[in-house]
Order: structure tokens, then C-alpha cells, then sequence
């Protein structure tokens, strides 16, 4: 029923529209949802902005997130707004602030969304909004619940994941739990500016479907005198200039679609999705190795997917797709049998058996009955089948860990179906199997501690299967890992009970040096 973002008459800037804001109201009262979209890119100003890619500190986050930085056109932009519609710079006579929206129609949730160069203005406004808010709405009952949903977005923020604080590292953890970005996987704006060697692929392999197509219709002594050599110099140099921007990464998760290697017109309706971690989307490969790449039909689809995802989606697919995205947006007993099943019937398959076991933790993670229902229809047992199974997997053993951390949190029933069906020696081994894996360590350790709280029965089990031996043993051999230490400290901690004993004895002699320094 609200609406905002319509351009000013005297805007001496904008050509176009650069964004709208909608506020849901339910019919018979009560809280609101706001919706604020970001468009993509039509004007000049537009490619301006995506030029400007230097890296800055943000001044929406400079005090809380120091060590996040970002893309300094779009940080720009987001600003320009922000300043506009959320501090009241600027604003037209008796126009509310945003700010003063959210109390006055008690909005509830607000998903920020946008496609391309909208959803990194998106994406950075979130960031914003999710660092920013409980300060501005302090006095407020209720601080509206942040969420994120961009399409073919490329990736606005930088930073060095081991100059992060503990507490950037869980606003961006949050964040990206709440964040999802839908790409192509043909699309390279996803992967810029930070994917340098995808980008530098992607660039060879246009330069080599060139020589083969462009001959019928671009005469020979162009294509030697002019296309080759350009061709030729913008793929030698790609990887070189672009490794500049390799520490600019994907926080939110990335929700992949591919058309199953289509190559022709007539396979183009087929195709499925996975989720990926920001990571695990970076080591994705480029679909085409030398000499794969026999059609040119699905690299051209690169530019016209990205410039029509979400009509065509919404339009055409959003159905199919959201049955692929059940796990991450559908929750219930129907599809937790569904993933069991389809892990029942390819055993053999790694990627199918992580391909679901990802699928269940995020409806673990998302939704505690999900965790339930995934217990109760013999999920727990199927997942160590497909860890003793797939043992060399180091995705598989990550998310099952995950999963199992997820599963045994703040459910007793859980954590004793988990210990029953031999989960605990599966977890060690599987730290045994990737000790040289930190998101393995970090997700199995996670695991055992959550099994561990407040269940005796279950530290017990952990330190007869050798996991305190095992915990001092990889604490040792990776001493200069932070995420080791921290997880492995805590494990002993929990394990043995010493963290509570320690700190007391520091309290109860706070004044005595000899304890002090004994302790430290």
C-alpha cells in the first residue's frame, strides 16, 4: 500500500527509476512486511558505478564491520539512498524517513531484492540495514527481521576472512544464513570482480568458439588483423589484471541453476539447482575444459539468462524451481521422505548423497520440527551410511557434520538417536580421515560439543572413542590456526569440564599471583 523510490522531478542524475519500496499490509491488521527492490543497470551513471571497483571502507558499516570492505561505486550508491530515505538527507516535503515507516506500520520482516548490479546494491543495503537498525529503532518493541533475494548478483564485499573479528565473522555468518542469490552457471557477473581465473576461462573459451563461427561471417583478414590479436590479449591478461579483485567474495548463498548441458533450443526448459557456500560456489570450475565445449549454444546463453532470470523465472518456472529449493524454502515431512529417497536410491553417488545431505541441513538448520521429521523417518542412520560410504568426500563429511550439529542442538531426542546409531565414532573418524580440512574439524567438533551439552552419557562415549587424544593431537600439529584452536579449546572445555573449574579458581584467588600465573 505504500510506495517510494519515484524519481524527483528536478533529479539532475537519474534517468530511471533506481529503486522502490513496498509495504504490505494484512487485510485484518497487524504487522507489516516491507519489500525494497533495486534495479539493474540502464544508464550511463549506471556503468560508471560498476567501473568504480577500488575497494573502500563502507561509511554504513565503518564502526561495526572495519574490516569488511566494499565495491566503492556500489557502496557509493547504497549511500546516496540510505542517506536519503533511511537519515532524511534530501527529502521531499513530508516524506517519512524509512525509519519512521517501520514503527508506523509495525513492519515485521524486510527482504531487500534485486538482479545484477540492483542485487549488489541489495546485497549491501541489507548489510546495512541488519548492522544499522537496532540502533535506529532502539527505542522500538521489535526490530524487523532482515532477509535477502537477488538475482545474477555480483559480489560487493571484500575482505580477508583471517583479518576478521569474531564478531564481523558472525554478522556475516548470520547474514548469509538469511541471504540467497540466484545465478545462471554460465553467467560471469556472478563471478566478478572476484573469480578471476573463471572469468579468464570464460574469456579463452569465447576467443576459441570465435575462431570457429566467426569465419562464416566476418571476412578472414579482420578476424587475423584485428579480432585474433584483441581476442588473443584480453585472454592472456585477464588472470593478471583481475587477481587484484580476488578478495572480493559471495557472502550470501548461491542457489546455481544449469540447463543440464543443453545444446540446443529444445533442451533449454530443463534444468536443476543446488545450493552452494560462497567457498564452495569459488571452486566451482568452469563448466568447459579444452576441447568440452563443442556448441556455442550454451556460453551465449550466458548474456541473455542474466539480462531475463527473473522474468523468466517468475513467469515461466518459479514453480519447478521452488520444488528444486524445497529444502531451502520448504519445510514438512513430505520432503525430508523426498531427500531420503532419492539418497536411498543413488547410494553410489557422492554428489547425490551431498547433494540432499546439503539439502537437510539447511532444513535442519532453518526450521527445528524439519529436525524432527528428518530423525523420526530414519535420517540419522542414512547419513552415516553415506559417510562410512563416500569416507573420501570431504563436502559429504563437511555437511553431514553440519547436519548433525544442527540435529543435535537443543533436542535431547537427538542427541541420543544420534550417539545410538554410532554417530559419535563416525564424527572422529571423519576428523581423523580430513584432519588437514578446517571446515571439516570446525563442523565435526561443533557436532560432538553440541552432543556433548548437558549429556553425560554422551561425553563419555566421545572421550572412550579416543576424541580427547584426538583433539590435543590436531590442536598440536595446526598451532597457527585460529578456528582450530578456538573449536579445539572449546571442545576440551566442554569435554572435560575444566573451563567452569579454571575460571573459578581465577575468581575465588584473583589476588594470589601464584594461582594467576599457574592458570594463564
Amino acid at each position: 500500500n505504500y510506495f517510494d523510490g519515484k524519481l524527483r522531478a528536478d533529479d539532475d542524475v537519474e534517468s530511471y527509476q533506481p529503486m522502490a519500496t513496498f509495504i504490505y499490509m494484512p487485510i485484518d491488521g497487524g504487522p507489516s512486511n516491507m519489500l525494497i527492490t533495486f534495479r539493474g543497470s540502464v544508464t550511463a551513471n549506471d556503468w560508471c558505478k560498476n567501473s568504480d571497483a577500488a575497494p573502500i571502507i563502507s561509511r554504513l558499516w565503518h564502526e561495526e564491520l572495519s574490516n569488511v570492505k566494499v565495491h566503492a561505486g556500489w557502496d557509493g550508491a547504497v549511500w546516496n539512498r540510505y542517506a536519503q530515505t533511511v537519515l532524511g538527507y534530501d527529502l521531499e516535503k513530508g516524506k517519512p524517513k524509512a525509519s519512521e515507516l517501520l514503527e508506523a506500520f509495525e513492519v515485521e520482516k524486510i527482504l531487500f531484492a534485486g538482479h545484477s548490479l540492483g542485487g549488489a546494491l541489495a546485497q549491501i543495503a541489507s548489510l546495512a540495514a541488519t548492522v544499522k537498525l537496532p540502533q535506529l529503532l532502539g527505542k522500538c518493541k521489535m526490530v524487523p527481521e532482515v532477509r535477502t533475494f537477488v538475482f545474477a548478483a555480483p559480489m560487493p564485499f571484500y575482505f580477508d576472512e583471517k583479518k576478521l573479528s569474531e564478531k564481523e565473522k558472525d554478522v556475516l555468518a548470520n547474514y548469509g544464513n538469511s541471504s540467497y542469490n540466484l545465478v545462471f552457471d554460465m553467467d560471469v557477473v556472478p563471478r566478478i570482480p572476484g573469480h578471476h581465473k573463471w572469468i579468464a576461462s570464460s574469456i579463452d573459451d569465447f576467443r576459441k568458439m570465435g575462431k570457429k563461427r566467426i569465419p562464416f561471417i566476418v571476412p578472414s583478414w579482420i578476424i587475423k588483423k584485428y579480432i585474433t590479436p584483441f581476442m588473443n590479449k584480453i585472454a592472456e591478461g585477464a588472470v593478471e589484471n583481475l587477481r587484484t579483485f580476488e578478495k572480493y567474495k559471495h557472502v550470501s548463498k548461491l542457489l546455481v541453476f544449469n540447463f543440464n548441458s543443453a545444446n540446443s533450443i529444445d533442451e533449454f526448459t530443463s534444468f536443476k539447482v543446488q545450493i552452494y557456500s560462497p567457498e564452495d560456489f569459488a571452486n566451482l570450475p568452469y563448466p568447459f575444459g579444452p576441447g568440452e565445449n563443442d556448441s556455442s549454444f550454451k556460453p551465449l546463453l550466458g548474456l541473455p539468462a542474466h539480462s531475463c532470470l527473473p522474468e523468466i523465472l517468475a513467469r515461466n518456472s518459479f514453480p519447478v524451481l521452488r520444488l528444486s529449493l524445497s529444502s531451502s524454502f520448504v519445510g514438512g515431512t513430505g520432503e525430508v521422505c523426498k531427500l531420503l529417497t532419492e539418497m536411498k536410491e543413488d547410494k553410489k553417488s557422492p554428489e547425490a548423497q551431498r547433494y540432499a545431505i546439503e539439502h537437510l541441513n539447511a532444513l535442519a538448520a532453518n526450521d527445528a520440527d524439519s529436525g524432527a521429521h528428518i530423525a523420526h523417518a530414519g535420517g540419522i542412520p542414512q547419513i552415516l551410511e553415506a559417510m562410512k560410504i563416500h569416507e573420501d568426500s570431504r563436502e559429504l563429511q563437511e555437511h553431514a557434520c553440519m547436519t548433525f550439529s544442527h540435529l543435535a542442538a537443543n533436542s535431547t531426542d537427538n542427541q541420543v538417536a544420534i550417539a545410538k546409531a554410532g554417530g559419535i565414532p563416525q564424527i572422529i573418524e571423519a576428523v581423523k580421515k580430513h584432519e588437514t580440512s578446517e571446515k571439516v574439524l570446525k563442523h565435526a567438533w561443533m557436532a560432538l560439543c553440541n552432543l556433548a551439552a548437558n549429556n553425560d552419557d554422551n561425553k563419555v562415549a566421545i572421550v572412550e572413542a579416543g576424541g580427547i587424544q584426538q583433539i590435543c593431537e590436531i590442536m598440536k600439529n595446526h598451532k597457527m590456526s585460529e578456528e582450530v584452536q578456538k573449536h579445539g579449546c572449546k571442545m576440551l572445555c566442554d569435554l572435560t569440564g575444566l573451563g567452569n573449574k579454571v575460571l573459578e579458581a581465577t575468581n575465588n584467588h584473583e589476588k594470589s599471583k601464584v594461582v594467576q600465573e599457574e592458570v594463564w
